[in-house]
């Protein structure tokens, strides 16, 4: 069995589903990660995310946003922010400037250009991390943007039980491939401690060093 990604421990016997694609689960941080042989080229993988509908024009999705801005930015003393992987429509970005909050974007795909600052008091990272071949690569590049005591920002649907993971239906986008539980960011140790989580799709880190 392969090494876990995020803590290097043994994974346990790969799950194997009816589609035939192949999942490896980390009993000690309780990640889970699609085999990479089922992963799409980076080519198909940006036609998928161009058929994305995540608009303004979408109310469902404004109001995901704004439950997100209440929960893990509000509470933060935050001036300069930054919107990582913020996607071809910035949305986030778009609700803060109402909030009088601006915020930087930055995305590989559709906003990959250098960045104005190297340093920010908060940085978000809305629906990215299920799409991450390698979590600690982007969050170490994440944690080197991040001022001391700086705060990191995510939203990404946590695992269900093992025994709903088949059914679940967040694992069927072919572009999800990484998967976590509040447990899984305790364990990545880049000098980020959990300072919040809901259970269900957020959590914030703070940089202590």
């Amino acid at each position: 069995m392969p090494n876990c990604l995020i803590c290097k421990s043994p994974t346990t016997n790969p799950t194997v589903l009816k589609n035939g694609k192949t999942y490896h689960h980390c009993p000690n941080c309780d990640f889970t990660y699609l085999d990479p042989q089922f992963h799409l080229s980076p080519e198909d993988e940006k036609l998928r995310y161009d058929q994305h509908q995540n608009t303004s024009d979408n109310s469902e999705y404004m109001e995901i946003f704004k439950r997100f801005i209440e929960t893990a930015i509000t509470p933060y003393t935050a001036t300069k922010i930054l919107d990582y992987g913020c996607g071809p429509n910035p949305v986030l970005t778009k609700l803060l400037k109402k909030q009088n909050l601006e915020a930087e974007i930055y995305d590989p795909y559709y906003f990959p250009t250098k960045l104005q600052s190297e340093s920010y008091d908060l940085i978000t990272s809305t629906e990215v991390f299920e799409h991450l071949r390698n979590p600690l690569e982007t969050l170490s590049h994440i944690n080197q943007l991040l001022k001391p005591n700086g705060y990191l920002a995510i939203m990404t649907k946590f695992l269900p039980p093992n025994d709903q993971f088949a059914s679940w239906r967040y694992k069927d986008d072919t572009t999800h491939i990484s998967f976590y539980s509040p447990k899984t960011f305790t364990q990545m140790s880049l000098g980020l401690e959990l300072l919040y989580h809901n259970d269900l799709d957020i959590v914030v880190l703070r940089k202590i060093n």
